[in-house]
C-alpha cells in the first residue's frame, strides 16, 4: 500500500500534461502512486500518458467529461494511500516534495503544507510562504491544490469535493476543514511550482459569482461568526459583476459588503464610488 496517492485530473492536456508527470519521476521519497483520471479528453492526452503507464506506481483511468471536481473524488475513490495529493495537470513539484511531507507527517497532522512558486504569465516567481501566506489576514496553509496532502479519511469525512462548484472548490474544502477543527503541519520549502493560467475555469466572472454565492449560503453558520470573511466574499462577487459591467448588481453586492462589516472604511469608499461608475472604472481593483 503506497503512503501517498498523487491524483492528476486531465482535460485535454496533451501539450502540458508532461510537466507534472516528468517532476514526479524524480522523487527522492518513493512510496506513492500516481492516479490519472483522464476527464473526457478529446485530444491526444491518453498517447502522451501511455509511456508513463510502463511505471507499475502510475494508474490511468477515462470517465466521460464531468469537471474537475468530480475527477478528483473519482481519483480519490480508487487512491489506496493514507495521505491524498491533489495535483493539477499544467503544475510541476521539486524533487523533495513528497519526502519533506513524509517527514513532517511524523507528527501525526491530518493536513501537510508547503510553501509555494507562483510563476506568473511573465515567468517571474514569487514564493508564498505556507506558514503566512497573506499579510491581510491570520490564516495559515495555501490551498493550491499540490500545496498540499490531506489524511483519505479526513478527505471523506469532509464530504469530498462538492461536484457543484465550478470554481472556489479548494474554498470549499478549506472552510469544512476549519469547521472541523483538523490539525496542520507546514514545511516552508518552496516545492510546489504553480502556473498562473488566465484561460482557466478559475477566470470565468460568472462561475466566481454562482459559486462564492453558493458558498455563502452553504456555510451560512462558518459566515455569521466571521464577518470579516463574509465581507470578503460579496466584495469578490460585486468585482465579477463590475467587471461585466453589470453595475447595478456590483453596487448591491458593495452594500452587502459594507453592512457585513461596517467599519472597514474602504468598501464605503467603494460604495460611493460605485455612483459614479466611469470614474471609477480605472480604479477598481
Amino acid at each position: 500500500m503506497p503512503f501517498f496517492s498523487i491524483i492528476i485530473p486531465c482535460y485535454n492536456r496533451a501539450g502540458i500534461i508532461e510537466r507534472p508527470l516528468k517532476s514526479l519521476s524524480n522523487q527522492t521519497f518513493q512510496d506513492f502512486e500516481i492516479i490519472i483520471i483522464d476527464d473526457g479528453s478529446t485530444d491526444n492526452s491518453k498517447e502522451i500518458i501511455a509511456p508513463y503507464l510502463t511505471n507499475s506506481q502510475v494508474n490511468y483511468y477515462y470517465q466521460d467529461n464531468a469537471g474537475v471536481c468530480s475527477a478528483r473524488n473519482f481519483g480519490a475513490q480508487k487512491a489506496k494511500g493514507e495521505y491524498l495529493i491533489f495535483l493539477d495537470s499544467d503544475d510541476e513539484v521539486e524533487k523533495n516534495w513528497l519526502n519533506d511531507f513524509y517527514l513532517l507527517k511524523e507528527q501525526h497532522f491530518d493536513m501537510l503544507f508547503c510553501s509555494v512558486q507562483f510563476v506568473n504569465q511573465q515567468g517571474k516567481i514569487t514564493i508564498i510562504d505556507c506558514i503566512q501566506p497573506s499579510a491581510k489576514n491570520k490564516s495559515r496553509g495555501i490551498f493550491y491544490a499540490g500545496s498540499w496532502a490531506m489524511k483519505s479519511t479526513v478527505f471523506f469525512e469532509i464530504g469530498m469535493y462538492d461536484e457543484k462548484l465550478k470554481y472556489s472548490e479548494n474554498t470549499d474544502i478549506r472552510l469544512k476543514l476549519v469547521q472541523k477543527g483538523v490539525s496542520m503541519g507546514f514545511i516552508k520549502n518552496p516545492n510546489f511550482i504553480y502556473y498562473q493560467n488566465l484561460n482557466g475555469g478559475s477566470k470565468n466572472e460568472l462561475n466566481k459569482i454562482q459559486s462564492n454565492e453558493y458558498l455563502i449560503e452553504k456555510h451560512k453558520l462558518f459566515f455569521i461568526k466571521r464577518p470579516k470573511v463574509l465581507q470578503t466574499f460579496y466584495h469578490s462577487i460585486a468585482t465579477s459583476y463590475f467587471k461585466l459591467e453589470q453595475y447595478n448588481k456590483a453596487k448591491k453586492n458593495i452594500i452587502k459588503a459594507w453592512k457585513a462589516n461596517p467599519k472597514n472604511v474602504k468598501i464605503f469608499f467603494k460604495l460611493v464610488l460605485m455612483h459614479f461608475t466611469f470614474k471609477t472604472n480605472k480604479r477598481w481593483k
